[in-house]
């Protein structure tokens, strides 16, 4: 906000709260459909896979939505109203395409198999 001189005030700054909530909502479908899947005994590649197949449409559907209610912001002469459709879409948009680069990433890194051992 401040490279492109936009005013840090009470109507701007509610922007990363409402934004926030929205994309961790997205993550936590993202990872309960991932964990559905490899508590059905599939890979963490074919989840993730299946993953995006499924939650990942939904997730960017919503997100479609959800930036378009608030781009009609943009047509106010309320220079805070503007700045919080604005805002907040481009920060839904952003957190979309980090979701769906880095969810990916961090699932397929920090998921290990358990191996099962048998005890005599």
């Amino acid at each position: 906000m401040g490279a492109v001189g936009i005013p840090l005030k009470v109507s701007t700054s509610i922007v990363f709260n409402i934004a926030f909530g929205i994309a961790v909502d997205d993550t936590i479908h993202f990872l309960a459909r991932v964990r559905t899947l490899l508590g059905e005994g599939m890979s963490a590649l074919y989840a993730v896979k299946r993953t995006f197949l499924t939650t990942g449409k939904a997730m960017v559907v919503t997100t479609l939505i959800l930036s378009g209610g608030f781009l009609s912001l943009i047509l106010s002469d309320f220079m805070g109203t503007f700045y919080i459709g604005f805002l907040i879409s481009l920060t839904l948009f952003i957190a979309l395409i980090a979701e769906l680069l880095l969810s990916p990433l961090i699932v397929m890194f920090f998921y290990h198999k358990k191996k099962k051992t048998e005890h005599l």
